[in-house]
């Protein structure tokens, strides 16, 4: 009845332009005081009192974006990182375009770190509003240049986080991420974040799980647990890769707690996904299959095909792994349709690709397989890193020619990665057929050849 009446004074009562501004401005002031307690403990009533004003907080970004491009910019930057909290920011994809449009090519004075969310919330982008790539890039440089030049410290400091999901690692930008970060204890845990995912990304795990700890310690003091859970999630991922599945499974546990109590639908099923891929390593399908269902719904509901894509993939896995090679197939093609074309569906789109050539040599098709995998490993070259090479040299030893090139394969996977995958099944199948080929010399000969030849994986193609 409230929504009806809503409707009927919106059409037939249209407010004078100073209740329209008023409103705006009561929101803006809300919005703006509300922006630096979604950073610390006390978050939880503040997301709370922004998701009760969704709809006035909408109303009047949308009357500020016609009649105040400079204040909608100020809303629009504060109220940036509660709708990737709530998973709301593909909503705000046509305002953030038509914001751009109305401001122009440069930032207002004093404004540059609100220019800069509303292109990032344009490159972000979602299924139903992509970027075109020629768009994307040119917005991207225009990005890349503001905060080249961009003294600091920064006032929104999880401008760095998102700028790094819309634009992709960025070696060169780390020291000019650490002074735009400044002294705020937040800012510089998320750097830590940042850091370790670089340095997953290239391999070198122990520096990684440092750098995640650092940043676990650094959310704890602030009392963020969207920080804190983005920490443990690949903090578990590490513990798992070292074999140590029950401490993985306690770390993500508690990463789950914090992000059920913020209801953030991507970090949710970010860490679902994980914990089912631990449970699916272990041998529970039947719980891994429950939490890749959970994580897509999730990631669906959020309109996060990225995520979607991973569920299924999982899915996927976990349907191969049983023996359901044709169940298997449908998960890894609709999880293939998902992928979109951006820096971080590259990985997504190699594993898919590993998993239908695992789906091809379990059948018996091994040259089937092998097609895939080569597919798999040109693609890996346009990765991020070099983890998703590691995966197809994995996938390439399953069906090499011979063992001792099998063993190359493994050297040079390790030698990627930075550690043995001791945790994937698939990997250890494939390492104890080829070592029950080879003698332990033979073995460790090749394998040592692997780790010099870290080309390896691709010289596959």
């Amino acid at each position: 009845m409230l929504e009806t009446i809503r409707a009927f004074a919106a059409e037939e009562l249209p407010a004078p332009d100073g209740l329209r501004d008023a409103h705006a401005g009561y929101f803006l002031r809300l919005a703006e005081r509300a922006e630096p307690k979604l950073r610390g403990g006390g978050q939880l009533p503040w997301l709370g009192r922004l998701s009760a004003e969704h709809g006035n907080l909408d109303a009047a970004l949308r009357h500020l974006v016609r009649h105040g491009p400079e204040d909608a910019l100020r809303l629009m930057a504060v109220l940036s990182c509660f709708w990737r909290l709530r998973g709301l920011h593909g909503e705000q994809v046509t305002s953030a375009r038509q914001l751009l449009a109305a401001v122009g090519g440069a930032p207002p004075p004093g404004l540059t770190e609100e220019y800069v969310l509303c292109a990032i919330n344009v490159l972000l982008g979602d299924g139903d509003h992509p970027v075109g790539q020629d768009d994307h890039e040119e917005l991207a440089a225009r990005v890349d240049a503001l905060m080249a030049s961009y003294e600091g410290p920064l006032r929104l400091p999880y401008i760095l986080m998102l700028w790094s999901v819309a634009v992709g690692p960025r070696p060169a930008t780390d020291e000019r991420a650490l002074a735009l970060a400044g002294d705020d204890p937040w800012a510089r845990a998320l750097l830590d974040v940042g850091l370790g995912f670089r340095d997953m990304l290239a391999g070198r795990p122990r520096e990684a799980e440092q750098c995640f700890a650092r940043g676990l310690d650094g959310f704890r003091a602030t009392g963020d647990r969207w920080g804190m859970a983005n920490c443990l999630d690949p903090l578990g991922m590490s513990a798992h890769a070292r074999g140590d599945s029950r401490r993985a499974l306690e770390l993500l546990d508690e990463g789950l707690a914090y992000m059920r109590e913020l209801a953030a639908p991507e970090e949710t099923a970010d860490l679902l996904r994980t914990r089912g891929t631990v449970l699916l390593h272990q041998g529970d399908t039947a719980g891994a299959e429950a939490h890749f269902e959970q994580a897509l719904t999730l990631a669906r509901g959020a309109g996060l095909p990225d995520k979607v894509a991973g569920a299924r993939r999982g899915l996927g896995d976990a349907a191969r792994l049983s023996g359901d090679t044709a169940r298997a197939r449908v998960h890894y093609e609709n999880a293939l349709r998902e992928c979109a074309a951006n820096w971080f569906s590259v990985g997504e789109t190699v594993r898919i690709l590993i998993g239908f050539g695992r789906t091809s040599a379990a059948e018996g098709h091994t040259e089937e397989a092998r097609d895939w995998f080569r597919q798999a490993a040109e693609l890996a070259v346009e990765g991020p890193g070099t983890l998703e090479l590691a995966d197809t040299a994995e996938a390439l030893a399953s069906v090499a020619d011979s063992a001792e090139r099998a063993a190359v394969l493994l050297g040079a996977a390790t030698a990627l990665r930075g550690a043995r995958a001791q945790a994937d099944p698939d990997v250890v199948r494939v390492e104890r057929n080829v070592r029950a080929k080879l003698s332990p010399e033979a073995y460790d000969k090749a394998f040592d050849q692997g780790l010099r030849q870290r080309s390896a994986a691709v010289s596959e193609r």
